[in-house]
């Protein structure tokens, strides 16, 4: 019983510190890609729920392409059945990713392909033109109202996350935003922005084996 309080206080309490990075989305990590690359592309999937970050980023410096990521290699496991100093100590351990700016440190990590697979990433990536993409804020959110026989009904889902990208270059950093984009275009497809950003998430899937 301890330890399941003990971990619904941490929980909230690590909750309020995520949700209080993602008030301030660039980070130091982004503005040194900014200063030491010609372009990046990085990729977040975002969650109304806790999580620790996690960055896929994509990059380019004259000829070389490069690939990295931001995130924890300590795999999140519950504490619960463990004595409570334990429980702590493992919750600690998990949980240092959030003690740190994102920023170069023990969480930036190259990530290896060989380099054709970098230079088709690439190539399929800037084939959807994302510095040219609009996001929810400028195409809208959610889908609009359908007339159903008598009925005015909308699909809408209040639980899902989202995809952001961040789109850096020596002149600006711009971050595009969507919310269930994957649900959204199949209920009320057409949007373009919301077209691209899920084939962009699914490269960054396959390409970085996030799921795997």
């Amino acid at each position: 019983m301890k330890n399941t309080l003990y971990l619904l206080i941490a929980l909230t309490f690590i909750q309020n510190i995520t949700l209080a990075q993602r008030n301030d989305p660039i980070q130091p990590m982004h503005k040194f890609m900014q200063a030491n690359a010609d372009s990046t592309l990085v990729f977040e999937f975002t969650t109304n729920w806790f999580s620790t970050p996690a960055y896929y980023l994509l990059s380019k410096q004259g000829s070389n392409i490069s690939t990295y990521t931001y995130k924890n290699f300590v795999k999140m496991k519950s504490p619960l059945g463990f004595p409570k100093e334990m429980a702590a100590a493992l919750m600690k351990n998990q949980l240092k990713i959030l003690d740190e700016p994102v920023d170069i440190n023990v969480y930036f990590n190259p990530y290896t392909l060989p380099n054709t697979e970098k230079q088709k990433f690439w190539d399929d990536i800037t084939t959807l033109k994302p510095w040219t993409l609009k996001d929810d804020a400028v195409e809208g959110t959610g889908c609009p109202l359908t007339k159903v026989g008598s009925e005015t009904i909308t699909y809408a889902i209040y639980d899902a996350g989202g995809a952001r990208l961040y789109l850096i270059t020596k002149d600006q950093i711009k971050i595009l935003n969507f919310y269930a984009p994957e649900y959204y275009e199949k209920h009320c497809p057409g949007r373009p922005g919301r077209a691209a950003i899920n084939k962009i998430s699914k490269l960054f899937v396959t390409n970085f084996k996030i799921w795997q």
